[in-house]
């Protein structure tokens, strides 16, 4: 049952009829006699009366919200409650909301510069009050007939923030296409970026055509922006400019410190991207007609298969040798002066010197085993068949720099042909970059750190699997704990669908061909699948991902309850390999307790 009725006299206000209806509110046209002029009231949902001390918060933050004073923020005019439901009285803006202009089609570049200077302008001036959004997204945007623009809502998200304990796991705050990496995990302090990372997807959708995360449930779309990589705006509309997409990448970095620091900032850039003028110098002015490098194609009909490109903004360089996590944490930190990076340089230096008489023989104990055990634990595990045998280190002393920048370069060549979708042009140059690496652990290394700071998990997987019994993997052999992390997170590429097809049934890949199987295939088969493997404890114990992916599993059916259940179990256990850990907490923060 709706929050008021259409007919019914709320205070001094007659309510017209319902506008819509949203997760958290219903909005209604109203009509107030005394100044003879429509508003919108904005019901809030029940479930925030479950909090007995809601009112009183309501109030307060419904206060801080009403002295925004912006042209681009829809006005509160009046805040109350009407028989203890609270509700929001704001100016009735005639026109259509962006959602509601994007469903008819592809937007034109001034569209997307005057949305631009708008909402940049108002979301700028929220932030220098203190007052974040969080909830920005394209049914926020009102596009009013006489050709304003407004951003909506602040009120409604602040306070939903407020109380946020009390409702129900299915009414998260933010939403799930929308949402930030850190807003996603449930970290307490936000500031501006997160604010920033909404935005971006907004104009990332008006750009390419539609959002970069989409799925079956809000769960697996929040665990696409915790863990998946952006896809590149440029391979799904290839009338996006190197320039615009760079903008995006920068906005929509998974870490806060890698993006803009302030919404002007972002503007700013995207503004100079998408006409060569920089909006500082027109700020507030609208752009009346097409823009000749404007972006006014949609996105293709049929856009290219399989882009998940490997670049996942800002995640650290991890170092080759120790266990790499597949999700940063992205809470803000404190920027390091440079005088403190001089000081880092000068210790590192001193460092390198200092191990690099004993690096051979740390690089090889590095990876002697899984979870710091002796090598022979690590000997159940093969790559390829090719037992992970003690092989000393082969040409290590005739590298130099030219040849390890030789390899460095060339996996860089790599990812470029992955991130253009040619997968022809990316085996190719992985044919070359095993001819350059040969048997050297220390290029091999080289050439994996790249895949692995930009997360191209598929990349790292064909290097990986080039070609079978080659001294390429009896190194691999001596890092069996990133080559199960490599499996398991390229497996959820489409790429990938062709390389399990096609390998032969090696017990190194059954989870990763599984979990591939999941994402594009039989789940249900899957599903038995993996029961009867999570019963076989020395499966289990080879293969601890396994129940990871049992996680996935429920959250991909939509058995949430089960999800939890599987969670439960998997992180009270012990010894499970660190990146298998980390990404289980972060499906603690999504999955509801």
């Amino acid at each position: 049952m709706p929050p008021f009725n259409v007919g019914e006299t709320i205070g001094p206000y007659r309510i017209i009829e319902q506008l819509g209806q949203g997760g958290m509110a219903t909005v209604y046209k109203a009509y107030h006699p005394a100044l003879d002029r429509y508003v919108a009231i904005k019901a809030l949902h029940p479930a925030f009366l479950e909090d007995p001390n809601f009112l009183a918060r309501f109030q307060r933050e419904a206060r801080v919200v009403a002295r925004l004073e912006h042209p681009g923020i829809v006005p509160i005019y009046d805040f109350s409650e009407f028989e203890g439901r609270p509700y929001l009285v704001m100016k009735y803006i005639q026109g259509e909301t962006l959602k509601a202009r994007l469903a008819r089609g592809a937007v034109d570049t001034a569209l997307v510069i005057n949305i631009a200077h708008s909402v940049g302008a108002a979301l700028a001036y929220a932030h220098s009050q203190g007052v974040l959004h969080r909830d920005i997204k394209p049914s926020n945007v009102l596009l009013a007939n006489d050709g304003q623009i407004y951003l909506a809502d602040f009120g409604l998200a602040r306070m939903a923030v407020a109380t946020e304990s009390t409702l129900t796991g299915d009414m998260m705050i933010g939403t799930p296409q929308y949402i930030s990496p850190e807003q996603a995990t449930s970290v307490k302090h936000l500031d501006a970026r997160t604010d920033i990372y909404s935005l971006g997807i907004m104009f990332y959708e008006m750009i390419v055509g539609k959002v970069p995360f989409s799925g079956d449930t809000p769960f697996s779309v929040i665990h696409d922006h915790i863990y998946k990589p952006l896809p590149l705006p440029r391979s799904l509309n290839p009338a996006v400019s190197e320039s615009v997409q760079n903008v995006l990448l920068k906005a929509l970095a998974k870490d806060p410190n890698d993006r803009y620091e302030s919404v002007r900032e972002f503007m700013d850039s995207l503004v100079r991207a998408l006409t060569g003028v920089g909006s500082g110098e027109h700020a507030g002015q609208r752009v009346d007609s097409a823009v000749p490098n404007g972006l006014s194609h949609p996105m293709p009909a049929n856009p290219p298969r399989g882009v998940q490109p490997g670049l996942a903004q800002g995640q650290p360089e991890p170092a080759l040798g120790k266990t790499i996590t597949a999700n940063t944490k992205t809470q803000p930190q404190q920027k390091k002066g440079k005088s403190r990076v001089w000081l880092y340089l000068a210790a590192g230096l001193i460092i390198l010197l200092v191990l690099a008489a004993v690096f051979r023989g740390m690089l090889g104990a590095a990876f002697s085993g899984r979870n710091g055990e002796p090598a022979a634990a690590a000997e159940q595990s093969t790559v390829g068949g090719v037992p992970p045998t003690r092989m000393p280190l082969q040409g290590s002393t005739q590298v130099n720099s030219d040849q390890a920048a030789l390899a460095e370069k060339q996996a860089l060549m790599i990812l470029d042909a992955f991130r253009a979708n040619d997968v022809t042009a990316m085996r190719q140059r992985i044919d070359e970059l095993n001819q350059i690496v040969g048997n050297d652990e220390i290029l091999f290394d080289a050439a994996m750190k790249q895949f692995i700071r930009e997360s191209a998990w598929f990349p790292a997987l064909s290097f990986l699997f080039a070609t079978p019994q080659t001294d390429l993997l009896q190194i691999a052999n001596r890092r069996l704990l990133l080559v199960h992390q490599v499996i398991y997170l390229a497996a959820s590429d489409p790429n990938a669908r062709d390389f399990f097809d096609k390998v032969d049934n090696r017990p190194l890949l059954s989870v990763g061909k599984l979990r591939n199987e999941l994402f594009y295939g039989d789940v249900p088969q899957v599903k038995k699948q993996i029961g009867l493997l999570v019963d076989r404890p020395l499966f289990v114990e080879e293969f601890p991902e396994i129940e990871l992916l049992q996680v996935e599993m429920y959250i991909k059916i939509n058995d949430l309850p089960m999800a939890r259940q599987t969670l439960n179990r998997l992180l009270g256990k012990t010894g499970k390999p660190d990146w298998v850990r980390s990404m289980a907490e972060e499906f603690d923060l999504i999955i509801p307790k």
